[in-house]
């Protein structure tokens, strides 16, 4: 980030619903639910981002690692047209696939929770790519496995 910013790239960064330390609900509210709630949030810092004259709308870019890698490739699938292009690393695809510990605690299991699988499921929104995504994944990764690459 400290790269970018030297050569001349806004950086922002916008912790959404799920995150730590702002308070029970906020942080439970996007249970069974992955990917609902942030991106609305993401959305309203992009749209932040979009009413300063200094902003190229035309040339941003957004990337993420692990669950940072859902939300990049969500946002590119979910909100498509808004940015140019995006790297997502480790990227959950599909939450079937992923490592169960932490899926169920977040999903419930696909049989409690089906539409919410298949809500989170990227594979449903792939027709809408417009912009680059490059997707990242590394061979070490015990949770997000190669299934969502």
């Amino acid at each position: 980030m400290n790269y970018l910013a030297a050569n001349g790239y806004i950086i922002f960064s916008l912790d959404n619903h799920g995150s730590e330390y702002r308070g029970r609900e906020f942080e439970q509210v996007i249970h069974r639910h992955l990917g609902d709630f942030e991106i609305r949030d993401q959305m309203v810092g992009v749209n932040y981002l979009k009413s300063l004259p200094y902003v190229d709308v035309k040339r941003m870019g957004v990337d993420g690692w692990s669950y940072g890698g859902f939300m990049i490739t969500s946002l590119m699938l979910r909100e498509p047209g808004v940015f140019k292009v995006a790297v997502a690393g480790g990227s959950v695809i599909d939450w079937i696939y992923y490592e169960v510990m932490y899926g169920e605690r977040y999903m419930d299991t696909p049989q409690e929770n089906p539409e919410g699988y298949k809500r989170a499921n990227l594979l449903n929104y792939v027709k809408n790519l417009q912009g680059h995504l490059l997707l990242i994944h590394g061979t070490m990764d015990q949770t997000v496995v190669w299934q969502n690459s």
